[in-house]
């Protein structure tokens, strides 16, 4: 079924085409694919047809001509094959008769043998069988034979119809051909007819175009130059705004340090009010402790009386002492053995952890000591009421003691070396009792000092981690920088290069303006040269557009780097401000070992004052100072090391903070350098504008040799000053070329200082680390004689002790107060400092504020020429606006002339058909020419001048043809706005040529104008002969 509704609309489809021959249904397919060339042969002819002028569907048409001739010689090979196989058939014909023949004879013979078996059957003798067996196998034989000669001949059957159909199907294809050649060719004799018009009116539209483009060129550069002020204008705002936003900050600056200036300065004073106020509370304390020293020193006269009351009952306290030594001693042992695992075990914090709950329980243990002690003390206040007693008692003895006399003045003597022994020793005990209060006191304020030093170390472990985060960030931002640089430097390297093609280019123009005169002098050799500088121009244009795209993807990668430099700059900031919290702690750190040492130079002297108590102490004493000596240099030294890196710190940030100045200052001139770059690219786009206006003026130029004059040296104008921008530009690169170069040196420079002052940094906290070892393992040292000493020596006297803590907050006091007259001196240098510094502030803030107002009255002035600049933008907005208008009415002309072209088509095949008409009329004037020779002659000469204007007008046609064919095989991806364009023309060259034709029919007379006819038709017949070939 859907075969056969395939074969009635493939029917329908040949009717239509005028093919009514028949064909098969097994050769629908080959028709298929005939209707598909056919179609789409009519769908490029009509394409053709909207093209008319095209070349390059010109060229399409001829090579489908060549291609369909080439089908009609295959079809007709065929064709001649099928006629080469017909002889077969003729055979087949006959081997059907005979076939028909032989079935014939074969029937007659079957009728033969069946009535020969039913009536003598039982009479065949041997010879019967043998000719009926002949008979039977001759049967078989033959009828073999008619079965092969069946097939065969259904098979040749079969094969002649699938011919027949396909020979039919050839001449219907070769009957379509011939008439789509036979309208091809009518529709090529009309394209070139309609090209040929179209030729001479574009000529004639192009004369009003380059009038409209010159104009639209004129406006566009005014539009440039005023946006180019715009843009300037524009910059010096931003430059005015920036600048004035740097003073504000300046301001603001000034302002809050002259807010802390006079915050410190009330602080400095009331503090300075509060340490008057402590003085004077110290003074009356003095004077208090000066009245209480003098009670003491009574007391201390009469304890003195009282200690010789302790003659007799100092032996029993002697033993008793003895034994607490020895207790001592034990404790001493103990004490040691566990000072050498704290030692062992001050490596790791749960060792340290461990030592101190066995410190606590040895102090539980000194503790326990103590309470012994008091009750010792007890003791010997029981000893003194026995003494008391004993002195009762003696009043009764002297009577019986006076013939001892001689014997007690022994004992006298022996009692007064024991009297100074006990002196010597009160005072050890006292001055131990006093060193051990002051080694607790030391103990505790180590054990916060190291809990500080501790954090303070972790601290400066994290600083150190967070500087050589900084120093990695900083590398990366250096990386980058570099990056940026020398993508700077490809861009630089590219601008150059844009530079140097744009030199090139405008070297090239300038040869083709020199060699216009040469052109115009020479026909058709320089017209080839022209084509091909134009075709240069055209690749150079290319080419300028390329490099305008990297250019701009360099402007977006620049953006991209100087977004990632203000991220890094942030970071940097951010962390600038950590280091400056961390510099003030590390001040803080500074005066809290200042006043570690003041402790430490107490507890030299504490130290020298108990050089005299043992005399294997001394060798530790004097260990100790020379070790404390030692560390005192060493501190000395770590601090003018810390001082100078803290210096070369602070020297570092100066520099990177002029570094980043630069930097800042750096991206603006690169800034700069964009905006010239994208003026010099507006440049090159203004030259690639009067490029085109000088390629349109030297079309004016072939027809207009003095305003081509004009136009030329206007251009060599433009060109020496737009070379003379060229070269301050690149005076410019080299500039800013430079300006990298040394920034790159600086760049390096820093890097190696930054390097150095790393390395310097390294050996400053090895030397920080070594020293806080050595601190730890004398803290330890002193912990341990600290406890050898309180357990050596247990009687304490409250009265000593309170006298020595006076004195010592006394002389603390009195240091405190000399610091503090330091402190006021300082703060006085400061104040007088500060208050010159406002002094300038003050100063510097009135010439801000003249700058200010004169950056206002410069921004005033800008948003005056602002203004100005808009005003005359829209002006040139309006001017624009008035030729895209006129520009449009010339448009709705186009479609006009659109509409009249058909008519004008008409009207050339009525110009073809009266031809033949004109020709016949020649002929019967001519008996009248003879008799108007003599009138002729005259205008005869007229019109030779006439005619050798009009044949050079042809050349010049001819040539501009040929520029036209060249130009529009390049241009064809770009034809469909130039087709506009020429179709303006070819409408107002055609109203133009009517014109023309009327004019000139009105100067000659009937024979001049049959005449003119005929040679305009023979010329007409040559060239489309001509392009036919």
């Amino acid at each position: 079924m859907e075969e056969q509704r395939k074969f009635k609309i493939l029917k329908n489809k040949l009717e239509a085409l005028n093919y009514k021959q028949t064909f098969s249904i097994d050769s629908i397919p080959l028709i298929e694919a005939l209707l598909n060339d056919i179609t789409s042969l009519n769908s490029s002819l009509s394409r053709l047809r909207l093209q008319k002028s095209d070349p390059e569907g010109i060229h399409e048409l001829s090579e489908r001509v060549e291609y369909l001739n080439r089908e009609k010689l295959r079809l007709e090979q065929e064709l001649q094959r099928g006629s080469i196989h017909t002889n077969p058939f003729e055979d087949l014909e006959s081997l059907n008769k005979n076939i028909t023949d032989l079935k014939r004879e074969n029937k007659v013979l079957s009728q033969k043998l069946l009535s020969m078996q039913s009536t003598k059957r039982d009479t065949f003798d041997g010879k019967n069988n043998e000719n009926i067996n002949k008979l039977f196998a001759d049967f078989n034989f033959l009828k073999q034979q008619l079965d092969e000669t069946e097939e065969s001949s259904q098979k040749y059957a079969y094969e002649n119809r699938s011919l027949q159909d396909k020979i039919r199907i050839l001449e219907g294809q070769i009957g379509s051909l011939k008439k789509e050649l036979e309208i091809s060719i009518f529709t090529i004799k009309d394209i070139t007819s309609e090209r040929k018009s179209a030729t001479e009116e574009y000529y004639s539209l192009k004369k009003v175009i380059t009038g409209y483009e010159s104009k639209c060129s004129a406006y566009e550069e005014e539009n440039n130059s005023l946006r180019n002020d715009l843009q300037k204008i524009q910059m010096y705002g931003r430059s005015l705004e920036q600048q004035l936003s740097v003073l504000n900050k300046d301001l603001s600056k000034n302002r809050n340090e002259l807010e802390m200036n006079s915050s410190t300065k009330i602080r400095l004073s009331s503090q300075i009010e509060s340490l008057q106020r402590q003085i004077d509370i110290l003074q009356n304390e003095n004077t208090k402790y000066a009245s209480f020293r003098d009670d003491d020193r009574k007391l201390i006269t009469e304890l003195e009386n009282k200690c010789k009351e302790f003659e007799e009952v100092y032996k029993a306290s002697q033993d008793k002492i003895r034994v607490i030594q020895r207790e001592s001693q034990n404790f001493c042992d103990t004490i040691r053995e566990k000072s050498e695992e704290i030692k062992i075990k001050d490596q790791s914090r749960k060792g340290l952890e461990k030592e101190l709950k066995d410190a606590k329980a040895f102090i539980i243990k000194y503790n326990e000591s103590q309470e012994e002690i008091s009750r010792l003390r007890i003791v010997v206040d029981d000893l003194n009421n026995e003494i008391r007693q004993f002195r009762d008692e003696t009043r009764d003895l002297k009577s019986s003691v006076k013939y001892k006399e001689d014997d007690v003045k022994q004992y006298k003597g022996y009692l007064d070396q024991v009297n100074k022994d006990c002196d010597m020793l009160k005072r050890k005990l006292e001055e131990e009792s006093m060193k051990v209060e002051n080694l607790n006191v030391m103990i505790r304020s180590y054990t916060h000092t190291e809990e500080q030093l501790k954090f303070s170390k972790n601290q400066y472990e994290d600083s150190v981690l967070r500087e050589k985060q900084l120093r990695k960030e900083l590398e990366q931002f250096q990386m980058i920088v570099q990056k940026s640089e020398e993508k700077f430097k490809t861009a630089q390297k590219q601008q150059e290069s844009l530079q140097s093609q744009v030199m090139l280019y405008e070297q090239e123009n300038a040869k083709m303006q020199k060699n216009l005169s040469d052109l115009l002098a020479k026909d058709n050799a320089k017209t080839v040269e022209f084509g091909r500088y134009e075709n240069r121009i055209r690749e150079n244009y290319c080419e300028i557009e390329d490099l305008k795209r990297k250019i701009i993807e360099l402007d977006k990668v620049n953006r991209a780097l100087n977004d990632e430099i203000r991220e890094r700059h942030k970071v940097y900031i951010a962390e600038q401000n950590h280091s400056s919290r961390q510099n003030e702690q590390f001040v803080q750190l500074k005066d809290y070992v200042s006043s570690l040492e003041i402790i430490r130079s107490e507890l030299i002297k504490k130290l020298e004052n108990f050089q005299a108590s043992e005399i294997d102490k001394d060798s530790n004493l004097k260990r100790f100072r020379d070790e404390v000596t030692q560390i005192k240099k060493q501190l000395q030294i770590s601090e003018r090391n810390c001082n100078d890196g803290l210096i070369e710190r602070e020297r570092n940030l100066k520099e990177i903070d002029n570094l980043q100045y630069e930097n800042s200052r750096r991206l603006d001139e690169i800034s700069l350098l964009k905006s010239q770059i994208k003026r010099i690219t507006g440049e090159n786009d203004d030259l690639k504008s009067k490029n085109k206006s000088s390629q349109e003026s030297e079309e004016n130029y072939k027809r207009s040799w003095r305003d081509s004059e004009i136009e030329k040296a206007r251009v060599t104008e433009i060109n020496l000053s737009l070379n003379l921008q060229l070269e301050d530009s690149k005076k410019s690169c080299l500039k800013l070329q430079n300006q990298i170069q040394d920034m790159t040196k600086d760049l390096s420079y820093n890097e190696n200082k930054i390097k150095a002052l790393e390395e310097k940094q390294k050996a400053l906290n090895y030397e920080k680390d070594n020293f806080a070892i050595k601190v730890d393992e004398i803290g330890k040292e002193l912990r341990n004689e600290i406890e050898i000493s309180a357990n050596t020596f247990k009687d304490k006297d409250e009265l000593s002790q309170k006298l020595r803590i006076i004195s010592e907050e006394y002389d603390k006091l009195l240091r405190a107060y000399d610091f503090l007259n330091l402190d006021l001196k300082k703060l006085t240098t400061k104040t007088t400092a500060g208050e010159n510094l406002i002094e300038n502030l003050k100063k510097q803030e009135d010439i801000y504020v003249k700058t200010i107002k004169k950056l206002e009255e410069d921004i005033r002035n800008a948003i005056r020429a602002k203004e100005v600049a808009e005003f005359k933008r829209i002006d040139a907005e309006k001017t624009s606006e008035n030729l895209i208008k006129d520009i449009h009415s010339a448009k709705s002309l186009t479609r006009d002339f659109d509409i009249n072209r058909d008519d004008f088509h008409r009207k050339i095949v009525s110009i073809e058909n009266e031809k033949s008409y004109l020709e016949s009329r020649c002929r019967s004037l001519e008996s009248e020419i003879g008799n108007l020779k003599s009138q002729l002659d005259y205008e005869k000469q007229k019109f030779l001048e006439q005619e050798t204007r009009s044949f050079g007008n042809k050349d010049s046609f001819k040539r501009y043809e040929l520029d036209d064919e060249r130009t529009k095989s390049l241009k064809f991806s770009n034809s469909e706005q130039l087709i506009s364009d020429l179709y303006k023309q070819i409408e107002i060259y055609k109203a133009e040529s009517v014109k023309l034709e009327m004019n000139y029919m009105k100067l000659l007379d009937e024979l001049n104008q049959t005449k003119h006819m005929l040679n305009r038709a023979e010329a007409r017949v040559t060239e489309l002969e001509i392009i036919r070939r």
